[in-house]
């Protein structure tokens, strides 16, 4: 046994995994796939700039050149993952959303989404918020769009919710932000667990959002 591995890394790398190829699995097919779960496992584990093109190859299954003729750089790489991922994200609450008419039931229902899927994709989702810099100005515009989008649709919410008396809250900007931080910040904390399981989890936080607007 290597003394000097730390214990349980073996099963933190198999989750960390796992949960790569499920994000993907659905998003994405053939090389395209490969190289998209093997550049989100190298940013996960060694950060945007931490991972040479060389490992990210290493970890497709390919060599470099072979990679090049589906993305051009680090950067398209990058780009490709936070935009899939905003986009996930985006769904996890708008769908959810749009399920319901009552603001209270919208805010419970968004932020259960959130919430779960933050929790459900930890890591890779936490890595996207510490490299949202590392985008470029141009590729960092068009993910804030995606997020823009998702706080609109809670601010307009609770703004429905305000004038038909259902919340009582005298600040939106701010409870808007406080909502979306809290399950945003699931992803620094958020590790695998049978009983606090994301879906679990997601229902608690959105209890928490209601009695934070009543």
């Amino acid at each position: 046994m290597d003394e000097t591995r730390p214990v349980g890394a073996d099963a933190g790398s198999r989750r960390r995994r796992e949960a790569v190829e499920s994000f993907w699995e659905t998003r994405a097919e053939g090389t395209p796939q490969r190289i998209l779960m093997g550049a989100t496992s190298a940013f996960v584990d060694l950060g945007y700039h931490g991972a040479s093109t060389r490992e990210i190859a290493l970890r497709s299954g390919m060599s470099a050149t072979a990679m090049y003729v589906h993305f051009s750089s680090k950067q398209d790489l990058l780009f490709a993952i936070s935009r899939a991922g905003h986009d996930a994200t985006s769904s996890a609450v708008l769908d959810n959303m749009a399920l319901a008419s009552q603001p209270g039931e919208r805010i419970r229902l968004g932020i259960g989404g959130l919430t779960s899927f933050n929790a459900e994709h930890a890591e890779m989702m936490r890595m996207l918020e510490y490299e949202y810099k590392s985008l470029t100005r141009e590729n960092r515009r068009t993910i804030a769009e995606t997020r823009a989008d998702i706080e609109a649709h809670i601010r307009s919410t609770l703004e429905a919710g305000v004038a038909s008396g259902e919340f009582t809250i005298h600040d939106v900007e701010s409870m808007v932000v406080l909502l979306l931080s809290i399950s945003i910040d699931v992803t620094r904390w958020y590790r695998t667990d049978p009983i606090r399981t994301p879906t679990v989890l997601g229902l608690q936080y959105a209890d928490l959002a209601l009695r934070l607007l009543t």
